[in-house]
């Protein structure tokens, strides 16, 4: 294969004396508390160079390399709010990205954006330097978003490639060191693995338009769907109007909106796919969740961790994505250790747990009014009880109680048996991780808060309002389940056995 071009972005010429000039000048990109220094406040000499690193070519142009040394220093994330916000407004048109030669994606040399972070992510998750070499932009991912960009994946289902636009670049471009301080601290971010852009050609061309865009990000795919293990429900949630069903028991569904010009499209007129999205929408929103006190307490501790910087970056509109899958209990005994082995594999980079439901069956007394509350009315009755008839099956016939008036006599209160819907499989594999994170709070995001005003529950609210929506959502959805534990052997990235 041939040698990686040069990079094709030009820095005009200037004396040494003039750039150290220019970038003692340059408004700083944030501070970082940690490292005690930031851009503004140690200005760079003509020596000041930065190091190669495995990998990694440098330019042959030594300005280049003078300018990659400022923006390397100036990388140093922020520790406030404000701080923070101004390095995500900076223009992404000052950061140079670096020629990689260990890392080929679709069979091309790329230029990379921060990769001495994101290098020590692949690490950590064991991602190999040529994950992405066999990408195929054939075959694109189908979207649940609005957006434009597309997202491609790769055959084995593992990673996500996502196109960037102008504000997610910027983003990215000002977030990235302290976004790898949260996945060292612990965190529910999905994990990305790479920012990068591929190199022109001569004439400032691409041999495939797919390559055209500014700049990409590789993530993991943090539900990826098995052949053997389909997905049991799939959730976006972001605490508003927005949460949907992405698939009930295994099939995904299609997202078919009601726009307010719509006028015509009554609920009359709604096809099969309009009324299975609308369903799942509802479904959603009345979700509730119950794990272990000790798993909850951590999931929060980390979801409440990942919102504050959120927050303080000016960042909004993100979605928790929830997947559930269900198994027998004989997985866990089974001496080929298949289960584990597939959880070993699935669970790298992606933020899973390992729960075993005890509870099989529950006997509960209920009052009933009159004789239809014994026939086709006890389901009623189990909902005033607060208990969803979709999760339980009535076995038999309700008993009498034997402090009770006897039969024929109404109110009375009768014993009913009750048996989970799940008994059979009460293994659960749950997947959390929070997606679409880099959205900045525009003019577009505000114009669309004012169109959508008399929506009391809109996703487009300024990222302050957002966060603690988004946190008190799930601080109420996630409830403490009695009779649920935790099962040791699920080797995630933080959600592992020293719950």
């Amino acid at each position: 294969m041939a040698d990686p071009p040069d990079s094709f972005i030009e820095i005009d010429d200037m004396s040494e004396d003039e750039v150290k000039t220019k970038d003692q000048k340059r408004p700083p990109w944030g501070s970082d508390s940690d490292a005690g220094s930031s851009f503004g406040t140690t200005p760079l000499t003509p020596n000041t160079r930065r190091q190669p690193q495995p990998g990694v070519e440098m330019s042959a142009n030594p300005k280049n390399d003078l300018h990659s040394a400022a923006l390397l220093e100036s990388a140093g994330g922020a520790t406030s709010s404000g701080a923070s916000r101004r390095s995500l407004r900076r223009s992404s048109r000052t950061e140079l990205p670096t020629k990689l030669t260990k890392v080929l994606v679709a069979g091309m040399y790329i230029e990379a954006w921060n990769d001495e972070h994101f290098s020590d992510l692949r690490a950590k998750h064991k991602v190999k330097d040529n994950f992405l070499e066999g990408l195929n932009f054939g075959k694109l991912l189908d979207k649940a978003s609005k957006s434009n960009e597309p997202l491609w994946i790769t055959d084995d289902e593992d990673f996500v490639i996502k196109a960037m636009s102008g504000p997610d670049h910027t983003s990215m471009l000002g977030c990235t060191p302290a976004y790898m301080r949260r996945h060292q601290e612990g965190s529910v971010l999905v994990p990305i693995y790479l920012h990068f852009r591929f190199i022109p050609d001569s004439n400032g061309n691409h041999q495939d338009p797919a390559m055209g865009w500014q700049s990409y990000i590789a993530m993991r795919n943090i539900m990826p769907s098995h052949p053997d293990h389909i997905w049991r429900k799939r959730y976006d949630l972001k605490g508003c109007d927005d949460d949907k069903t992405l698939e009930s028991e295994g099939k995904r569904i299609r997202a078919v909106h009601k726009r307010w010009w719509h006028w015509w499209y009554c609920q009359c007129c709604w096809s099969e796919e309009r009324w299975l999205y609308w369903n799942g929408k509802q479904h959603a929103r009345g979700l509730s969740m119950a794990l272990p006190k000790a798993l909850r307490d951590k999931f929060l501790k980390y979801l409440e961790g990942d919102v504050k910087w959120l927050m303080e970056s000016g960042l909004m509109d993100y979605s928790l994505l929830l997947g559930v899958k269900r198994f027998p209990a004989s997985v866990l005994e089974d001496d080929s250790d298949t289960f584990f082995n597939f959880l070993a594999d699935y669970s790298a980079g992606r933020q899973t747990f390992l729960v075993r439901d005890l509870e099989v069956q529950r006997r509960i007394r209920i009052t009933v009014e009159n004789e239809r509350d014994l026939t086709t009315g006890l389901e009623y009755r189990l909902a005033g009880e607060g208990l969803r008839v979709s999760d339980w099956d009535i076995a038999g016939a309700p008993k009498e109680v034997e402090d009770g008036p006897g039969p024929g006599t109404f109110p009375r209160q009768v014993e009913v048996t009750l048996l989970k819907k799940t008994r059979h499989e009460p293994i659960l594999v749950i997947t959390v991780g929070i997606v679409d994170f880099l959205q900045t709070w525009t003019l577009k995001k505000r114009l669309a808060s004012c169109l959508k005003l008399f929506e009391r529950r809109r996703a487009t609210v300024p990222p302050d309002l957002y966060g603690e929506r988004f946190l008190g959502h799930f601080r109420q959805i996630l409830t403490v389940g009695t009779r649920l534990k935790q099962v040791t052997g699920c080797r995630s990235t933080y959600f592992d056995d020293d719950v």
